[in-house]
C-alpha cells in the first residue's frame, strides 16, 4: 500500500477538485434533482478556500505517493441552533473508487477530527448517501470511529 498523505487543499488543487467533485455528484441522488453546473462547483470550491483562510471551512486532499489526488473532503463550522458551540459540518467528500478500503477515507477523517479541534468545534457531523453506501459499511465505519447516528435527511426539488 502506498503512503497516503493529506493536506490542506488550495487553489492548485481546483481541477482535481472538480473532477472529484463531479463524480460525487453524478453518482450521487442530486443528480437526479439537480442539474450540474461546472461554473457553480467552481465557485463553491473558490468560495470554501476563501472560508478555509478565515478558519470557518475546510478543504482536505488525500494524494498518494506520487501527489495524484485520491479523495477530498470538504467542511464548515458554524454554531448549532441550540447553543453556542460550534458544530463541524461535512458538505461533501469523496473517496477515487481505486482508492475505497485502502485508509483514505480514514485519513481523511482524522484529518476533519483534527481541524475541527483546531476551530474548537465541540461537534462533528458526518454523512452519507445511502445510494453510494448500499450495504451500510460507511455507517459500519462511523460508529467504530465513534459517531453516533443523530438524523437522516430527505430532498425534494422546489419547482
Amino acid at each position: 500500500m502506498s503512503e497516503i498523505n493529506v493536506r490542506l487543499a488550495s487553489v492548485e488543487d481546483l481541477k482535481e477538485l472538480l473532477d472529484m467533485a463531479i463524480k460525487f455528484f453524478k453518482a450521487s441522488p442530486y443528480a437526479q434533482l439537480d442539474e450540474l453546473v461546472d461554473t457553480d462547483i467552481v465557485n463553491t470550491i473558490r468560495n470554501t478556500l476563501i472560508l478555509q483562510s478565515m478558519g470557518k471551512a475546510v478543504i482536505l486532499v488525500s494524494t498518494d505517493t506520487d501527489n495524484k489526488a485520491t479523495g477530498m473532503l470538504a467542511a464548515m463550522a458554524s454554531k448549532a441552533m441550540w447553543s453556542e458551540n460550534l458544530i463541524a459540518t461535512e458538505m461533501a467528500w469523496w473517496v477515487s473508487e481505486d482508492e475505497r478500503k485502502s485508509g483514505v477515507g480514514k485519513k481523511l477523517v482524522e484529518g476533519y477530527e483534527y481541524w475541527a479541534k483546531m476551530v474548537n468545534a465541540k461537534l462533528i457531523s458526518l454523512s452519507t448517501l445511502k445510494d453510494l453506501d448500499p450495504e451500510g459499511k460507511l455507517e459500519e465505519f462511523y460508529e467504530k470511529e465513534g459517531y453516533v447516528k443523530a438524523e437522516q435527511a430527505f430532498v425534494k426539488k422546489v419547482n
